[in-house]
């Protein structure tokens, strides 16, 4: 029995340290994969013209948009500026307000910008923005370079059929953003499992849990 238990050990070690390896991997794949879109995303290219233009909410202090959320909400407001698409719709949780309220000031008429205001994370940003819009049109999705992956992949998981990406911002020189980002699209692949597995849950039970 003794003999057994010391063969057991070394397998059962092996396999952690085999799990561990492949965690690894998996993490440092992903932070390359961050830190190649926030380096080389094109900033200057146009995507193609689209019906709408979501301009994914980012933080603010104190009711003052931080440099991400006026970034976003200026490139967005370019893009509609330039003829690539009718209208704008701002998405996020408090935020979202000031953002509308910059795009305005750019001189972006009113009739073309629309409001999500519910929203608290980037599943729900595509969730609750897939609810009043047109999923089968072409969309452009704003955001920071190092963002738009795991947003590409969030807006077609709830059903958008044609999501084109530009990046709002200059690279981003500071590690923390971009450490979360890694830890952020894990994540949302979890959620997006348990997401799917509870198909037959409440829809606001459902929607809840991506916040």
């Amino acid at each position: 029995m003794a003999v057994h238990l010391a063969l057991i050990r070394p397998i059962k070690m092996r396999r952690v340290r085999r799990v561990l390896r492949l965690m690894v991997i998996f993490y440092a794949a992903t932070l390359a994969m961050v830190l190649l879109c926030n380096w080389f995303w094109p900033r200057d290219t146009l995507p193609a013209p689209a019906a709408q233009v979501i301009c994914l909410g980012g933080q603010s202090h104190q009711g003052v948009l931080a440099s991400d959320s006026t970034s976003r909400a200026e490139r967005c407001a370019e893009l509609l500026l330039a003829g690539l698409a009718d209208e704008i719709l701002v998405t996020g949780s408090g935020t979202g307000t000031l953002m509308v309220d910059h795009i305005l000031a750019l001189g972006v008429p009113a009739e073309a910008v629309s409001l999500e205001a519910m929203s608290r994370s980037t599943l729900q940003n595509a969730l609750f923005s897939a609810d009043i819009s047109d999923v089968e049109q072409p969309v452009i999705v704003v955001t920071d370079a190092y963002h738009l992956p795991r947003s590409w992949v969030s807006f077609r998981a709830m059903g958008f059929q044609d999501v084109r990406l530009s990046s709002s911002s200059s690279m981003v020189d500071r590690p923390k953003p971009l450490l979360r980002e890694v830890s952020a699209i894990w994540f949302n692949a979890l959620r997006l499992l348990v997401y799917s597995a509870l198909f037959w849950v409440d829809p606001d039970i459902r929607a809840a849990l991506m916040a």
